[in-house]
């Protein structure tokens, strides 16, 4: 704890009296000291501790490249993506992550390991058959219970972590996406806001029709109510993202958070090379 400021609370009698109730003398010394430890306490739990990254699929963007490695391997700056994605994450607070791994995943494990050497605590999931993106993420069910980060292992960008919860704390939804805007929306999916709800999807409009720039910047944040959504509507555990967003934006359950700094796909050769060359990573 650092240097101590005195501030005056009025807080409700029978509270004041379950707080002087935790006050034992000993770990919990007085009621200043009560309240210090359950403000801290609550404000640890605000925090998102865990973080889902999605590096299963083929890459087949990226072949021939893909051929014998995963495509969160690739490099960018000598570093590979997955390294970029996960340096980023441990400055943003995230503690555990936990990585959905398929396609060659030996490679990731014997890169990565526990993640001693990059000072944070990593996981694996190996998918031994394709779940899709949000089976895959089905299967860290029981693992997490608290909010969490998704993110998608193609992608490239330093969304603020902090400033996108609180966004989604104020809409209370099931999940929220991460936006960015294109300058060519034929080539994704745009996304149709209405405030910070997000109503639906346009599959690659062409360019004049297009109603937004906007679209998925393939990093969410979510609740764990989550994986009863997707087990609800997976076949045999096999569900994809595009297909659970599209059922929670009819529900008004699936918020947009828009972010304007820098970011990458690396989904195909052309935009890896693009993104090989910023100097922005």
């Amino acid at each position: 704890m650092g240097q101590k400021h005195r501030i005056s609370l009025t807080l409700d009698e029978e509270l004041v009296k379950k707080i002087d109730q935790s006050v034992d003398g000993f770990i919990i010394k007085n009621r200043s000291d009560a309240i210090e430890k359950i403000i801290a306490n609550y404000l640890e739990k605000q925090k998102v501790k865990q973080a889902i990254i999605l590096c299963g699929g083929k890459g087949i963007g990226n072949r021939p490249l893909t051929l014998d490695m995963p495509e969160a391997m690739l490099p960018i700056k000598e570093k590979p993506i997955l390294e970029h994605l996960i340096t980023h994450l441990k400055n943003e607070g995230i503690e555990e992550i936990i990585l959905a791994v398929g396609y060659k995943h030996e490679k990731i494990i014997s890169y990565f390991g526990n993640g001693l050497k990059f000072g944070i605590n990593i996981k694996y999931l190996i998918e031994k058959e394709p779940l899709g993106t949000a089976g895959a993420i089905l299967q860290a069910k029981g693992m997490i219970d608290s909010t969490f980060l998704v993110l998608n292992g193609d992608v490239v960008g330093k969304i603020p972590v902090e400033d996108m919860l609180k966004t989604h704390r104020q809409t209370k939804a099931k999940t929220t996406i991460a936006l960015t805007t294109t300058d060519n929306p034929e080539e994704y999916g745009v996304v149709q806001l209405r405030g910070t709800t997000i109503t639906g999807f346009v599959e690659k409009p062409d360019k004049e029709k297009a109603m937004t720039n906007l679209i998925n910047a393939g990093v969410y944040l979510a609740e764990p109510n989550i994986f009863e959504t997707i087990q609800k509507n997976s076949k045999k555990g096999k569900l994809m993202l595009e297909e659970l967003f599209d059922i929670l934006s009819k529900e008004e359950l699936l918020s947009g958070y828009v972010y304007d700094g820098s970011w990458f796909d690396v989904s195909t050769k052309e935009k890896y090379e693009r993104a090989k060359k910023s100097a922005h990573i």
